[in-house]
């Protein structure tokens, strides 16, 4: 494993970027604009380039998912609506749902986007040129940061919603929203294991990685310290995340039944940008990035939420898949 920090020209170090990102049916990858006014996409040269202009709204959009016909679409958080980016990188808006915040969505296989609430108890739905429809539930009594991110299960048709401060994760699909597993809290995206069983993702300091079982059970791993945001699958077989307080800049990696290694950054060989990076600083040891999206050649990138320079994981081993495969629903997160 390496990693490389790509510097974005113009970007300063401080601010809320980007929360997010999204491969681009071109095999780019798009970060989602929090309170970025323009999008940025991190080209597979290694290239990177800006490419709309969108709201000076601060907190406007977090993660984001890739339709079929290729146009990308950001979740609403606290801007007045869905942010779509077609193929030809024409940026346009979907109607949102007024008063509710939403981290991360899936996109199913009959082209529905579903989307978790963090405020609001509930989830919406859209698809692409109609106004999203809000469904709530009852996830317990939090008041706010109800659900982070989804993910998308084995039948591509329903999805689970992961809970930050609900206390359970709820799986919905066509016919209605059931609770899937109680006393489950306090994470923020995830991954789909090999046999089906989804694993979330840690988001509160202390929280272990949780494998929900099929039969209902649970099984928990690698406390951490620290909080992490969602991983992607990358072509070697395994998973990765990274974590965004990053007091030790520590990443995740997790095999196919959902067994979790931490490792340090500070450990791996690093490419720097011309000028060279302090490792000591913040570049990865705050809030500087969040959630990680898989290039079809296995490098995995993140957005800088934090920090001027993208944050690219290079894995040993990897092998490069065709980019269908790749843009196919089950990788898109938050």
């Amino acid at each position: 494993m390496q990693f490389s920090l790509v510097e974005i020209p113009g970007l300063s170090s401080s601010g809320a970027h980007f929360v997010g990102s999204v491969l681009s049916a071109h095999g780019s990858v798009i970060c989602i604009p929090a309170n970025a006014e323009n999008l940025v996409e991190y080209q597979p040269d290694g290239s990177v380039r800006t490419v709309g202009s969108v709201s000076s709204q601060l907190a406007k959009w977090e993660g984001g998912v890739l339709f079929s016909n290729g146009t990308v679409v950001a979740t609403q958080y606290q801007a007045n609506g869905f942010l779509t980016l077609t193929p030809t990188f024409v940026v346009d808006s979907l109607p949102g749902v007024a008063g509710v915040q939403f981290e991360g969505a899936v996109v199913t296989l009959s082209g529905t986007m579903v989307s978790a609430g963090l405020t609001g108890s509930g989830f919406a739905t859209g698809q692409l040129g109609a106004s999203a429809q809000f469904f709530p539930i009852d996830a317990g009594p939090t008041t706010s940061n109800y659900f982070s991110g989804a993910v998308l299960l084995g039948d591509g048709a329903s999805v689970l919603l992961v809970p930050r401060g609900a206390n359970a994760s709820w799986r919905v699909n066509a016919s209605g929203a059931s609770s899937r597993a109680a006393e489950v809290t306090g994470h923020s995206g995830g991954l789909l294991l090999e046999n089906g069983d989804p694993l979330l993702i840690p988001t509160l300091d202390g929280r272990p990685f949780v494998r929900l079982l099929a039969d209902g059970g649970v099984v928990e791993s690698a406390s951490t310290r620290g909080a992490f945001v969602s991983g992607a699958w990358s072509t070697n077989g395994f998973g990765y995340a990274i974590q965004t307080d990053g007091r030790e800049g520590q990443y995740a990696i997790i095999d196919r039944d959902g067994g979790v290694t931490i490792q340090l950054l500070s450990q791996l060989p690093v490419r720097l940008p011309d000028g060279g990076v302090d490792l000591a600083a913040s570049h990865i040891r705050s809030t500087t990035h969040y959630g990680l999206t898989a290039l079809a050649d296995g490098r995995l990138v993140s957005c800088p939420y934090q920090s001027p320079h993208l944050l690219v994981l290079t894995p040993a081993n990897r092998r490069t898949l065709p980019l269908s495969v790749m843009t196919s629903p089950w990788l898109n997160k938050l």
